[in-house]
């Protein structure tokens, strides 16, 4: 199968999540999307996370009745810092039968250079860049740093993208619900209800 594996800390799931995962299985025909939950990303040292267990479940909850979605914990049960290529590696490993595609925003290919081993990422997998807002994903001429790491064939290979602009951050949410104000329609219903439930993101 085609499989679209989307990482991130998810704190919490949005909507802009599910419309970008939507978007690149139907353009890029992919049989199925992986959201895979960052026990710990390395790029947010010092940043307190909510708990793995409230993520996971707001993520199985935003994806209810949508088969082609699945929630994979392969980097919670690692329980350490979460490196995609040695996530990729370990799917690689587990499903040699798939073939990956991994889904990231412009601002993780703009930031792709800084990442663990970003050459053997062009390797274990075909890369797929999104517009995140209304700001385009960064052209060749843009990634100088990566371009330099990886060479000019494999930034040719990326695949692009459009989806429709939205402005929505898991930031401003985690902001709004400590400030009480209200996030219905940035998230499900269900994750919305999940949050107000659990206190999660109060002070």
């Amino acid at each position: 199968m085609r499989i679209g594996l989307y990482g991130g800390t998810f704190d919490p799931v949005h909507l802009a999540h599910l419309v970008l995962a939507e978007t690149c299985r139907e353009k890029l025909q992919l049989d199925q999307v992986w959201f895979i939950p960052a026990y710990q990303p390395p790029h947010k040292p010092g940043r307190v996370i909510l708990e793995p267990k409230h993520r996971i479940q707001m993520l199985k909850l935003a994806v209810v009745g949508m088969p082609c979605f699945k929630v994979e914990p392969v980097e919670i049960q690692r329980g350490e810092i979460s490196y995609t290529v040695d996530t990729l590696r370990q799917l690689q490993q587990l499903h040699p039968q798939h073939e990956f595609f991994l889904l990231m925003g412009a601002d993780s290919l703009a930031m792709l250079h800084t990442w663990k081993e970003p050459q053997a990422l062009f390797d274990l997998a075909t890369i797929a860049v999104v517009n995140r807002g209304k700001e385009p994903a960064p052209g060749v001429e843009d990634l100088g740093e990566l371009k330099s790491l990886v060479g000019e064939a494999a930034l040719a290979k990326i695949l692009h993208v459009r989806m429709p602009g939205m402005d929505l951050s898991a930031t401003t949410l985690r902001e709004n619900v400590a400030q009480r104000q209200s996030i219905r329609f940035l998230v499900p219903r269900a994750v919305e209800a999940y949050i107000e439930a659990n206190h999660c993101y109060r002070s």
